[in-house]
């Protein structure tokens, strides 16, 4: 199966799930002995990412102000080691920023889907 790194890693540790390969770029930090996809899935990448989204007609002050504290979290040394031991990779950044990349997300899964032939049941 492909499941979130963070979701699995805590069962990979304890020996309960073997990892074969994780599909990500580059090797993970979290899992230095586990090797990246193999070659012959070359432009192949699977990841998972988690982020905080508010209603659409929250005022955009109180979204600046919570993306402000959010990404001050990320430089906690406490919080980066927890993330690490996740195998979590925080990106901090603007909501603009967090806005395009839920659409480049809900552009790449739909040619997915498109390619797939995927139709709703």
């Amino acid at each position: 199966m492909f499941d979130p790194m963070p979701s699995s890693i805590a069962h990979i540790k304890a020996g309960r799930l073997i990892p074969l390969a994780v599909t990500t770029p580059v090797k993970s930090a979290a899992l230095p002995d586990v090797p990246q996809h193999p070659i012959s899935l070359q432009g192949y990448q699977a990841t998972s990412w988690f982020g905080i989204v508010a209603p659409r007609e929250m005022p955009y002050v109180l979204v600046e102000k919570l993306n402000q504290v959010i990404n001050a979290a990320f430089t906690d040394a406490r919080i980066m080691v927890r993330l690490a031991e996740l195998g979590a990779s925080p990106l901090p950044g603007s909501p603009t920023q967090f806005q395009a990349f839920i659409q480049s997300e809900m552009t790449k899964y739909a040619e997915v889907i498109r390619v797939a032939k995927i139709a709703p049941r």
